[in-house]
């Protein structure tokens, strides 16, 4: 994935993103509507995106 991740949500949300061994390396509350995460500075490597209240939003990233 690129240095970002940009996603939208109706409401304001707590996003997580946690590495393979279930560490989370970013954890972030975010506003209602379009928000960026700064990813850049991660290690590659394949990591989980879990959105609070939002199980269908969760998803698999990798990086490369």
């Amino acid at each position: 994935f690129s240095d970002q991740v940009t996603f939208q949500s109706p409401r304001p949300v707590a996003v997580e993103l946690i590495d393979v061994v279930g560490r989370v390396v970013l954890s972030q509350d975010v506003a209602a509507g379009t928000s960026t995460l700064g990813v850049g500075d991660i290690a590659r490597g394949v990591y989980f995106l879990r959105v609070d209240g939002h199980p269908a939003a969760s998803r698999t990233l990798v990086r490369f």
